[in-house]
């Protein structure tokens, strides 16, 4: 498996097979235009979205069709093992900024973790 690093919180996982995943796309006028990252011109299989903020949910701009998740739960997808787990976006249980979602995925024998938004211990 390839890792590449995108910007912000979004990262191109890409197996021996071809296959790509890519998590946390985020919207590069969010906020303003005050992330400051280049549009992302990416094609993936599957896309993880954490939580639903624009900084992490810029889809749209992403071509072709692919499969996003966004939730708890378990998938096989284009030759990735995918693990959403439920977590927070802050130390008051979600109260503050709300829910976040990490992801454990695997691929040609190795293992990633993106934690997304997690804001607590």
């Amino acid at each position: 498996m390839k890792l590449k690093w995108i910007g912000h919180s979004c990262f191109l996982l890409t197996a021996d097979s071809g296959a790509t995943l890519l998590t946390d796309p985020y919207n590069a006028s969010a906020y303003g235009d005050r992330i400051r990252l280049r549009k992302i011109d990416i094609s993936p299989d599957v896309v993880t979205v954490s939580h639903g903020h624009a900084d992490h949910t810029g889809i749209e701009q992403l071509g072709g069709e692919p499969v996003v998740l966004r939730a708890p739960g378990q998938h096989e997808l284009s030759g990735f093992a995918i693990k959403g787990i439920g977590t927070y976006h802050d130390a008051e249980y979600g109260a503050i900024k709300g829910d976040n979602t990490v992801f454990r995925i695997t691929a040609d024998g190795v293992t990633v973790c993106h934690m997304g938004d997690l804001g607590h211990v």
